[in-house]
């Protein structure tokens, strides 16, 4: 175990329990998408390929963001009043464009 999540999960213990399952049961479901992933992309390595032209698409066209900036953000606007719900649009995966839950290229997020 590294040390940064050595001290992530001595954070974790002082939480309330409740918490402390919420948060469980997340970090699980989201180590079980991950493997899903990434079996279903070892799968089709052709969907793949074409998700990742799509992307560079999307760059050259000025459609995408640095994704430190996008987290950053996030970061910044959790604790700030008046943000105008685009930290909440941006957990949504709403786009701005009509797109709720994706990407603006018809790919699920």
């Amino acid at each position: 175990m590294t040390e940064l999540l050595r001290k992530a999960i001595e954070e974790l213990e002082r939480l309330p329990e409740p918490d402390q399952e919420a948060l469980a049961a997340w970090l699980l479901d989201e180590l079980k998408a991950e493997q899903r992933w990434a079996e279903l992309l070892a799968a089709s390595p052709e969907t793949l390929a074409r998700l990742a032209e799509e992307a560079v698409h999307e760059f050259q066209a000025g459609k995408t963001q640095p994704l430190d900036t996008i987290v950053g953000r996030g970061a910044r606007d959790a604790g700030r009043a008046g943000n105008n719900g685009e930290t909440e649009k941006r957990r949504s995966g709403e786009t701005g464009n009509g797109e709720a839950g994706r990407n603006g290229s018809g790919v699920p997020l």
